[in-house]
């Protein structure tokens, strides 16, 4: 299941949806109960992270009592991840030329020690 999590959380996921995701590549269908059970998922976040994966258009779910959660393919959603993170980097290298020109034109000035964050001035704290 690491293995799993590391490649989706690669694609984009977080941990939680990462480990949502295997559950119901293995299951097919199965209700937030069992997804927190495989998963190891605190029963507490599990509605937020389907909440995201539906957002995702990853998770849908049947209207059932218990509710049952259903999930695309493995195939389906490994492809719109990958597409999304495509998009994302096609964007970043057409900003690229962009930016170095802005660089290039980039005049530096001197930052004051006062106008630092206190985090990064050590002075401005007194013991």
């Amino acid at each position: 299941m690491k293995q799993m999590t590391t490649y989706l959380k690669q694609l984009g996921l977080t941990e939680y949806q990462a480990r949502v995701m295997i559950v119901l590549f293995c299951k097919g269908e199965a209700t937030a109960k069992d997804i927190c059970t495989y998963g190891g998922i605190r029963q507490t976040k599990i509605y937020q992270v389907m909440k995201s994966l539906e957002d995702k258009r990853l998770v849908s779910y049947k209207y059932t009592s218990p509710r049952e959660y259903c999930g695309v393919t493995p195939t389906k959603a490994m492809n719109s991840l990958i597409g999304k993170r495509e998009k994302a980097l096609k964007q970043l290298k057409d900003q690229k030329q962009e930016s170095v020109n802005l660089l290039k034109k980039l005049e530096l000035e001197p930052i004051e020690k006062n106008s630092l964050h206190p985090m990064w001035n050590a002075e401005s704290y007194k013991l």
